[in-house]
């Protein structure tokens, strides 16, 4: 009897075994079923960010073309021989109009706007001598041809307000263009020298033109 129910008992536990593990097996498909849409390959929205850099810098630069040369001429009698660029001199001296002596062409050929100087040298008194000798200038737009003006605005002095070459540094043009088409200036001299005025086999005065950034 106790054989005959054991093994009712194990039959039964079996019977058991078998339904859970269908029912577990059934609810496991079911769960793979809902991951159906889900894949081995994972992806990860990202976004980075970085700069990009750059410096222009400002650059001052001018060219310088030309000489003053008033060549060789003897002076008046009785009254001072005036000089200038750009004029048909007397007394024996260059005519300005057409040799080497029609100004200064300062270009800039940087890559800002300029304010140009000029200094000289030599005084009126030690470039000429004599009495009361004028030694002048004044800026005129665009270069000797009065092409590609820049400083039209800007001129610190012209034809009609000369200044005086001191031997210190002067204003020439307080904001010259650096654009291709439109940066040019000229410098023009006037000098005046007096009936006098000793001989002299030359005299030079070096000019120097100063830029800095407006």
């Amino acid at each position: 009897m106790s054989n005959e129910i054991s093994n009712k008992v194990l039959a039964s536990l079996l019977v058991v075994a078998i339904v859970v593990s269908v029912v577990g097996t059934f609810f496991s498909l079911s769960k793979l079923g809902d991951l159906s849409g889900i894949t081995g390959r994972q992806v990860i929205n990202n976004t980075e960010s970085s700069t990009a850099n750059v410096t222009i810098l400002g650059v001052v630069g001018i060219a310088v073309t030309g000489v003053i040369d008033f060549g060789d001429g003897t002076t008046a009698e009785s009254s001072a021989v005036v000089l200038t660029t750009g004029a048909a001199n007397s007394n024996g001296f260059n005519d300005c109009t057409a040799a080497n002596c029609m100004g200064i062409a300062v270009q800039n050929t940087g890559n800002v706007n300029a304010n140009i100087k000029v200094n000289s040298s030599k005084t009126a008194a030690t470039f000429l001598s004599g009495t009361s000798p004028i030694m002048q200038y004044y800026a005129t737009d665009g270069d000797t041809s009065g092409s590609s003006g820049g400083c039209a605005s800007n001129l610190t002095y012209t034809s009609g307000s000369r200044n005086t070459l001191n031997g210190t540094l002067q204003n020439m043009c307080t904001n010259l263009s650096f654009v291709d088409t439109t940066d040019y200036v000229t410098f023009e001299m006037y000098l005046s020298v007096p009936s006098d005025a000793p001989p002299v086999t030359s005299s030079t005065a070096t000019l120097t033109f100063f830029a800095t950034q407006v």
